[in-house]
């Protein structure tokens, strides 16, 4: 059994309880789960440098990650994707620049689901919000996914980026222009499977509709004039007035 031990002569034991904090972001809350859903590349930069570019997936917010093998949401949840590197200077930033679903893991599928396909346009809707791309070693950006992937059950998310040294050049080249800018390079990377955890909506937007039948009686208050209609109505009088000149 341990016990403390006496303090010497004239001395005295002083304790101070100590609390550490660390703020949550999209890299360190990935060390408070088990097993997140994160994919990674290397990339060896002019053969001196090493990058380690990653992609993950985070729910409710960019500090919760998924676990597991596959997210899972509903078409009412909101997708949290984060995307950064390690290694490198602080005069490297990471640049989002074209990123879309698919319903597989193939990046060249031709049934794509497109959320920005330039960074410089800054494209946002009620349903995605691009929210940090070129400022940092970050990316990050939100979706409603399912209420964009209408018609599938299932979906993978697909982001080619580029990082670029601002220090040797201007930070609106190496944001809008594409691949070839010296001192930048380029990755891609699929993450998913994500699936929807409830029945896809039967609403007009997600399913095709089929025009009204054409009505054959007429409804209450209302009329339809047919051919025969005016046939009869024209024959009757004439025959009147046959009759009355005989």
């Amino acid at each position: 059994m341990w016990t403390q031990p006496e303090n010497p002569p004239g001395k005295t034991t002083l304790n101070v309880p100590l609390q550490c904090s660390h703020t949550l972001d999209i890299i360190s809350s990935l060390n408070t789960v088990p097993n997140p859903i994160i994919r990674t590349i290397t990339y060896k930069f002019f053969g001196k440098l090493t990058f380690d570019v990653h992609m993950a997936l985070y729910n409710g917010n960019y500090t919760t990650p998924y676990t597991g093998w596959e997210a899972v949401l509903s078409t009412e949840e909101v997708l949290y994707v984060g995307v950064f590197f390690l290694g490198g200077t602080s005069n490297y930033v990471l640049l989002m620049k074209n990123c879309y679903a698919t319903p597989t893991n193939d990046m060249n599928d031709p049934q794509k689901y497109q959320f920005f396909q330039s960074s410089c346009s800054k494209l946002e809707y009620s349903i995605l919000i691009l929210k940090e791309s070129g400022s940092s070693n970050k990316g990050r950006f939100s979706v409603s996914l399912f209420k964009y992937v209408r018609n599938n059950n299932r979906a993978y998310v697909h982001c080619a980026m580029s990082v670029c040294d601002i220090s040797t050049v201007p930070y609106s080249q190496c944001a809008c222009d594409g691949p070839g800018i010296p001192y930048s390079f380029n990755v891609a990377l699929t993450i998913g499977p994500i699936r929807r955890s409830d029945p896809i909506p039967t609403t007009p937007d997600s399913i095709p509709t089929t025009p009204d039948p054409i009505p054959t009686t007429p409804e209450s208050g209302s009329s339809i004039i047919t051919g025969a209609h005016i046939f009869w109505t024209l024959l009757i009088p004439a025959l009147i007035i046959l009759i009355q000149s005989l």
